[in-house]
């Protein structure tokens, strides 16, 4: 047993989880000073009475401690929670703390020449717009040259002047082209400091980094990270996959990844019963582009990609209570019309509306919310007089379960994981969390072992209407398996052209879980066009009922064979097409040219993938 995670689990909104505090708190009883922590303390001369007296002191406080925290966890239905998951997951984080991560330290140096050499170029070019020298990380500063120097509209003032928080600068975008400077300067100082000189600073002598993980840091029951914190490195900015590339395997070894899909969305489909969410990822569907479909009102074929990113938002924003004003802010459009999304939202998914209110009556009812495990949250906001107060605790009524559960889940899966690795007397180790993924050093004879094994227990961990599924890859650092499982790619390939292409790649996948269309591989939740039946008759897998355009390649079996079709169809794009060539951004390429180019890019994709080893 332990009183931190005993307290914790019983109520997790505490600042912190120390036996001082949680002995004031549970036995009305201040402990003396931890004098048997000296070195000298039991020596003769260090005060060795005191010690030992302070040390029984504190030994009676762990007795008292459980005496009344066991029977608390027991009532509370949590005996699960605590003796399944959080007491065993000290064990696995303690030997994640051990080992690390290994770190390429030249590359992040090299990293932060290249920041520092956009830096120095942004200053210039900001002073030069300026008309003058000045401080750019002063707000006092800034604001006078913003607003009074440039004479840009005041959005915001503050008690020592203007505002010139993110917010601010953001919409004051189109005024001025120093606007755009300055958010890129921000955004580049900060990766320079918090990540590049913060990492240096800790990598140890052995080129590893080891970052403390807390058990006990959020109300939610999510794991965080800290000295450094490694969960919130950017992942979607290209100077963000640029930092990931500098955590690499150590020699000998390969980095296995696996990252829940939508996992979420999953918990909510589940706790809600929303049988149309629910259909929607056992059928194998892309749950965003049938909310696509619903709330603009089209047939999926013709879910565009901006479509599916707004209905994304959507999916991931209302159930945390986001307002028709936020939703409006993030992706683009107007009060009105982002409040007509939410309405056309619940109206499709009647079950996640009854969820809404159902858990907010629940709520405030008995005071607290609860995980599918049993983990608690309590919510004194509810009974608060203050509007503010009061929303903010409903809407920690609506995301706490979903979160909680997904936490839950997680740790579930890391203690089932690093059993296993055991039983099977495994080198491959366990050194990573962030957030719904989780990473392993494996060495190279046992990477595709340890692979199916993370897939398999992520995705065993809790049953759910809505499977489970975990996306898994290998690569020698973390940026090389997230190009592979993060792209999108949209073609519209003339049926002449899929059935080799397709062939190739599933020889190469030897998945029968995967059907291709328009060159690549495609998960069974992924929506496919109804013509590529064609396609999948050529390579034995039927393909019957999907529709769309938009291939994900998420959730490739083996994402080499995407990672090079995208290479080759940018290289082809460049070479033949170069009129579209500033159309390609990353591995997401539109389409610039019509089938009869596709068809010779297919087929020398198709040839390229024959020769991968």
């Amino acid at each position: 047993f332990d009183t931190g995670i005993g307290a914790y689990l019983l109520d997790p909104t505490q600042a912190g989880y120390d036996l001082e505090r949680v002995a004031l708190a549970y036995l009305n009883r201040e402990l003396p000073a931890p004098s048997f922590e000296q070195e000298d303390a039991f020596s003769p001369l260090g005060g060795a009475e005191d010690a030992k007296h302070n040390l029984a002191v504190w030994t009676a406080a762990v007795r008292d401690l459980y005496e009344q925290l066991v029977p608390k966890i027991e009532e509370q239905g949590m005996h699960e929670l605590c003796y399944d998951i959080e007491l065993p997951l000290m064990n696995v984080l303690a030997e994640m703390q051990q080992v690390g991560v290994q770190t390429d330290a030249a590359a992040l140096r090299a990293f932060g020449d290249t920041l520092g050499g956009r830096i120095d170029q942004l200053t210039r070019e900001i002073y030069a717009q300026a008309g003058e020298e000045f401080n750019i990380n002063s707000p006092k500063q800034l604001g006078v040259i913003l607003f009074e120097k440039l004479g840009l509209p005041v959005i915001k003032k503050t008690k020592s002047g203007y505002s010139t928080n993110a917010d601010v600068l953001e919409q004051l975008r189109p005024n001025h082209c120093i606007v755009d400077m300055i958010l890129e300067y921000r955004m580049l100082t900060k990766l320079n400091s918090t990540y590049v000189e913060g990492l240096l600073k800790v990598i140890q002598p052995d080129g590893r980094i080891r970052s403390t993980f807390n058990q006990t840091g959020t109300a939610t029951g999510r794991l965080s990270s800290s000295e450094p914190n490694l969960q919130n490195i950017p992942v979607r900015q290209e100077l963000g996959s640029q930092l990931r590339k500098i955590f690499v395997a150590k020699p000998g070894c390969v980095l296995v990844d696996a990252d829940y899909s939508q996992i979420e969305l999953r918990v909510l489909a589940h706790i809600s019963r929303d049988q149309t969410m629910i259909d929607g990822f056992n059928g194998g569907s892309d749950i965003h582009a049938i909310t696509a479909s619903q709330v603009f009102g089209v047939p999926i074929g013709e879910v565009t990609a901006h479509m599916r990113r707004s209905a994304k938002a959507v999916n991931f924003g209302i159930v945390y209570g986001i307002s028709s004003f936020s939703l409006a802010g993030d992706i683009g459009v107007s009060v009105a019309q982002a409040k007509k999304y939410m309405e056309s939202y619940l109206a499709t998914y009647h079950g996640v509306r009854e969820y809404m209110e159902r858990i907010k009556e629940e709520a405030k009812e008995q005071g607290y919310v609860c995980s599918l495990l049993g983990r608690r949250r309590y919510l004194p906001e509810l009974k608060s007089k203050n509007f503010n107060i009061r929303s903010f605790g409903e809407r920690v009524a609506l995301n706490t379960p979903i979160q909680s559960t997904a936490a839950d889940i997680i740790k579930i899966a890391m203690v089932r994981v690093a059993r296993r690795l055991k039983a099977e007397k495994m080198q491959t180790k366990l050194i990573l969390q962030v957030h719904d993924e989780l990473i392993l050093e494996a060495p190279e004879a046992e990477a595709e072992h340890a692979k199916a094994l993370l897939q398999e227990e992520m995705e065993r961990a809790f049953a759910l209407d809505a499977p489970l599924r975990a996306d898994a890859a290998v690569g020698v650092n973390m940026n090389e398996w997230q190009t592979r499982i993060k792209k999108i790619l949209f073609l519209d390939i003339d049926d002449v052209c899929r059935a080799p292409l397709a062939a190739a790649l599933y020889r190469k996948t030897h998945s029968g879980r995967f059907a291709c269309s328009a060159g690549v591989y495609a998960a069974p939740d992924t929506a496919i066009n109804h013509n590529a039946v064609r396609a999948g008759e050529a390579i034995g897998v039927s393909v019957e009922g999907h529709t769309s355009r938009a291939v994900c390649a998420q959730d490739i079996a083996d994402a080499k064979a995407v990672v090079c079709m995208n290479q080759a169809i940018a290289e082809y794009v460049r070479r033949e097409h170069p009129e579209a060539a500033e159309r390609i951004h990353a591995l997401e390429i539109p389409d610039p040219f019509g089938s009869t180019e596709y068809e010779a890019c297919a087929r020398e994709i198709a040839k390229q993938v024959e020769e991968l080893p």
